[in-house]
């Protein structure tokens, strides 16, 4: 299996392979002052949580008495069905804050890379609870996790300082987007069971990547021009890769986990479905891959490896971050949450901080508040500012234009005098 790989996949054999394990030291030096490392080990009788700060390290012992599994379970189908499961899902949420935050919560910074362990990568940890509540019937008005943290991923602290330390590579424009279309009766996929293992027409995935490239121009491929051979054929040259699709997860292989792109009819291609496997040995020179589609963050759970899925063969085929999904998302939703996402990026901030204003501002403006709606995106990787050529291209232009003027009032003061 390992020759496979290196022979197969360099570019995933590099990154997962070829590197040395980072120590503390190296973690701390990379830290911000306001940033803490938070990485959990669960074994079979304790879990063990790490704290790395910029001046401290520390260790915490949790006794496993409590039902981990069946706990996370609890809390991901309380979200799924969130207008049935809200007593639930207040419980659990809490309970789980209880257990896998609250020792540890005095050693936090404000920021947070989590790096989870086991079936803790399936938590949004935005959305557990900091208090026990009796609101459970408003999500607008729970104490979540994310009212206190900016959070970001990792899959491990090894691989935060290789993907904080790598490079950026210049690219030929600054944002690849894709949203195809699907002919699917709406009918079928009424539910939300439907929504999560079907194909059914988003309606607004096309206004999605149309409203985001108002914000930042790019070049776009939608409706039949959003196919794999478009997407295989441009995307080592941009910046962002935007994603607005389906995707699929595959938890017992996780090389099948794929992303959907339009079909082109009397093509030999596999339905044009990107697979993981395929994804290994691209090239991708983006500082972010954005997936937005259903289940992006999940795939197959190995042991001391963490999910094997879309966002990770993403890193490995080059980009320095994702922003993932870790359950089918609702369409609607997501265009908000995105374009809130956007413009923040837009405005320079860094990934995490611009997705972490993104879900408060929904919170804060929509009436649908459950976590169902916000809490599935969450950021992986190197969590730095983008720096956007049409940011560049305007400041050069205002500086062009405040020179002049300044030459232009300068001469007339001159012919004055």
């Amino acid at each position: 299996m390992y020759e496979t790989f290196k022979n197969d996949y360099p570019n995933y054999h590099q990154l997962k392979y070829q590197h040395e394990v980072a120590s503390v030291k190296d973690i701390q030096a990379l830290l911000k002052p306001d940033q803490t490392l938070l990485e959990y080990f669960v074994g079979d009788k304790n879990i063990f949580i790490y704290t790395i700060a910029k001046n401290d390290f520390k260790v915490k012992k949790v006794a496993k008495d409590f039902p981990l599994e069946e706990w996370v379970t609890q809390l991901r189908n309380s979200i799924y069905e969130f207008d049935k499961q809200n007593e639930v899902y207040s419980k659990v949420a809490h309970d789980l804050y209880t257990k896998l935050i609250a020792p540890v919560q005095k050693e936090l910074q404000q920021k947070l890379v989590i790096v989870p362990d086991g079936v803790l990568n399936y938590i949004p940890f935005e959305s557990l609870l900091t208090e026990e509540t009796t609101e459970v019937n408003n999500y607008k008005k729970l104490p979540y996790f994310i009212r206190k943290h900016q959070i970001s991923y990792n899959y491990s602290a090894t691989l935060f300082k290789q993907l904080t330390e790598k490079e950026n590579i210049e690219t030929e424009g600054d944002l690849l987007a894709f949203a195809p279309i699907f002919n699917s009766n709406k009918e079928e996929y009424a539910t939300i069971n439907a929504r999560r293992n079907g194909f059914a027409n988003l309606q607004y995935n096309i206004p999605e990547v149309e409203s985001i490239n108002t914000l930042i121009e790019g070049k776009l491929f939608t409706g039949d021009q959003a196919t794999e051979a478009n997407f295989n054929k441009h995307a080592k040259d941009y910046k962002i890769i935007h994603l607005s699709t389906h995707g699929k997860s595959n938890d017992e292989l996780g090389d099948y986990s794929f992303i959907a792109f339009s079909k082109v009819n009397d093509s030999i291609e596999d339905n044009n479905r990107l697979y993981v496997r395929e994804l290994y040995n691209m090239e991708l020179n983006a500082d972010m891959a954005v997936l937005s589609a259903c289940e992006t963050g999940l795939g197959e759970l190995k042991r001391g490896e963490g999910i094997i899925g879309l966002a990770r063969a993403f890193t490995y085929a080059g980009a320095k971050s994702t922003i993932n999904s870790l359950w089918s998302v609702d369409d609607a939703k997501t265009k908000k949450i995105m374009e809130l996402f956007y413009t923040n990026i837009k405005d320079g901030m860094a990934k995490d901080e611009a997705l972490h204003h993104a879900k408060l501002t929904y919170l804060d403006e929509e009436f649908d508040a459950a976590p169902y709606y916000w809490a599935s995106f969450i950021p992986a990787g190197n969590m730095e500012p983008i720096v956007l050529k049409s940011n560049y291209d305007y400041l050069w232009l205002g500086g062009i234009v405040g020179l002049g003027f300044g030459l232009a009032l300068y001469r007339r003061k001159k012919k004055a005098a």
